[in-house]
C-alpha cells in the first residue's frame, strides 16, 4: 500500500525563520515518488498555501495554538496544562483525518518542544492514535537543559523535556532523531539511554533541483540583484534569517560601521532580514532604520528585506566570501545553527563567536573558523580565516549532517513500507 509524508508544523503561519525555510525547500524540491501532505497553522496566508498548493502538496490548516508561546517563557501551569490539551485536541483531530483516508502515513515533526512533545503523547495515547497505519518520526532541534559538557544549565527546562519524552519515545510507533551529535548526548543523558540518539540530516541542504520548477515565480527584482552582486570579490555575508537581538542584530550598525571605514572598495556587504512580530517593541525597527541610512550612503551595503526562497539563498551562498555568525556567546554556548550547516554545505568559512556551539560545529566540520575581536577590519579577519589552522572533518558525522535530506527520509519510508508489508503476510 502507498504510503503518504505528512510534515506537521503546528508554526506555519505564524512563524517565518526555519518553518518558512523548511516549506520553501519542501516545494521546491521533493520528489515526485513522494505522495506529501502538509499540515499546518490555521493563520497560513495565501500566498504561501498557494505555493504548496501549486507544488502539488495538499495542505490542511488545523491548528490554533502559538507554537512559541511560552518558549523561554514562564507561565502558570494550569495555563500550560489548558495550551497542551487543546494542541492534544487537535492533533488527535489530525489522526482521525488521516485514518479516514484508509491510507498509511509517515508522520513527520521537524520541530518539537516540551510542550508539543506532551501534547503529543497525550493524542497519541487514544485509541486513533496507536492506529497502525500511523507512524511518527519526531526530530529533537532544542537544547533540553543540558550543555557539550554534560553539564545540567536548566533544571526546570530539562525536567519539562524528560517528563514530556518518556512518556512520548516509548511508544511503538514513534521513533526520535536529533540534529547534532551533542543533543545526541544531552538527549541520552537525560532519559538515561544506552546510547546517543539517532541524528538526522541538514533540513536544508538539500539542493534545488534545476530540472524541478519553481512553485514561487521570481519577482522582476530578482535577477537584477544577481546581476548586480556578481562582480564583487569580496562578499561578506553579515546577517541572514530573521531580526533577532541573540543573533547580533543589534550590533550590526557598529560592525558596518567598522567594515565601511576600513574595508575594501570591492567589497559587498550583505544583510538580509525579515521583520519579527515584536519587530517595534522590541527596538529593532530602530536598529534596521540605522541601518538603511548606512545604506543609502554606501553603495557596498546590499540590504535585502525579503523572505529569500531556496533558489535565491543557495544563488547567494554560492557567490559569498565568508559568513558571519555574529551571536550572543551565553545564548548561543550550546544553541545550534542551521546557518552554519548551510555554510558547512558549501564549505564557506565561518567568523563567529568563541565558545559557542557554532565556534565547536565548525571545527568538526574542518571550515576555516575565527572571531571577531574588537580591533578587527576586513583585512585582519580574511588573513586569519587564510591562515586558520583547519583540523581534519569528523567524516562519520559530517556525513549524517550532509545526507540529503530525501534520501534519508526515503530510506526511512522504504523500511517502514516492508515493515508493514511484512506483518501483512505480502512479499
Amino acid at each position: 500500500m502507498e504510503q503518504v509524508l505528512v510534515i506537521v508544523d503546528p508554526a506555519l503561519g505564524v512563524s517565518q525563520g526555519h518553518h518558512a525555510g523548511f516549506a520553501e525547500m519542501v516545494a521546491e524540491s521533493y520528489p515526485e515518488a513522494i505522495k506529501l501532505k502538509y499540515i499546518c497553522h490555521r493563520a497560513l496566508d495565501e500566498s504561501a498555501e498557494h505555493r504548496l498548493d501549486c507544488a502539488g502538496i495538499a495542505v490542511r490548516k488545523v491548528f490554533s495554538q502559538d507554537f512559541y508561546q511560552y518558549y523561554q517563557k514562564t507561565a502558570d501551569r494550569v495555563e500550560i496544562n489548558r495550551y497542551i490539551l487543546t494542541l492534544a485536541k487537535e492533533y488527535s483531530a489530525v489522526f482521525r483525518q488521516l485514518i479516514a483516508t484508509g491510507e498509511r502515513h509517515l508522520l513527520l515533526y521537524h520541530t518539537l518542544n516540551w510542550e508539543h512533545a506532551n501534547a503529543l503523547s497525550l493524542a497519541l495515547q487514544t485509541a486513533c492514535g496507536q492506529n497502525d497505519k500511523l507512524e511518527h518520526r519526531v526530530l529533537l532541534m532544542f537544547n533540553p537543559g543540558i550543555d557539550h559538557q554534560g553539564r545540567i544549565r536548566n533544571g526546570k527546562l530539562g525536567l519539562n523535556f524528560r517528563v514530556a519524552l518518556k512518556k512520548l519515545l516509548p511508544l511503538a510507533n514513534v521513533k526520535s532523531f536529533t540534529s547534532c551529535s551533542e543533543y545526541a548526548n544531552a538527549y541520552a543523558q537525560l532519559l538515561d539511554l544506552k546510547a546517543p540518539l539517532a541524528i538526522h540530516p541538514n533540513l536544508f541542504g538539500t539542493a534545488v533541483s534545476p530540472a524541478k520548477p519553481s512553485s514561487q515565480a521570481p519577482s522582476a527584482d530578482k535577477p537584477a540583484l544577481v546581476e548586480q552582486t556578481t562582480s564583487a570579490n569580496n562578499r561578506i555575508l553579515l546577517y541572514l534569517g530573521d531580526a533577532k537581538a541573540d543573533k547580533g542584530f543589534r550590533r550590526l550598525p557598529e560592525r558596518i560601521r567598522r567594515l565601511q571605514s576600513l574595508g575594501g572598495s570591492d567589497a559587498r556587504f550583505v544583510v538580509q532580514y525579515c521583520r519579527p512580530p515584536n519587530w517595534q517593541s522590541s527596538g529593532l525597527q530602530q536598529i534596521a532604520e540605522e541601518i538603511e541610512t548606512l545604506a543609502r550612503v554606501d553603495a557596498r551595503i546590499e540590504l535585502h528585506h525579503e523572505f529569500w526562497s531556496q533558489r535565491v539563498l543557495h544563488d547567494q551562498l554560492q557567490k559569498t566570501t565568508f559568513m558571519v555568525l555574529d551571536y550572543e556567546a551565553i545564548a548561543y554556548a550550546d544553541k545550534t545553527s542551521g546557518l552554519l550547516w548551510l555554510a558547512a554545505h558549501y564549505d564557506l568559512p565561518i567568523v563567529t563567536t568563541v565558545n559557542t556551539w557554532a565556534m565547536r560545529e565548525a571545527k568538526r566540520f574542518g571550515l576555516a573558523v575565527t572571531h571577531w575581536g574588537a580591533a578587527d577590519t576586513l583585512e585582519t579577519l580574511q588573513q586569519r580565516l587564510r591562515t586558520a589552522k583547519q583540523q581534519q572533518p569528523e567524516q562519520d558525522y559530517t556525513q549524517q549532517i550532509a545526507q540529503p535530506f530525501w534520501d534519508w527520509i526515503q530510506t526511512t519510508t522504504a523500511v517502514i513500507k516492508r515493515t508493514n508489508d511484512a506483518s501483512s503476510g505480502h512479499d
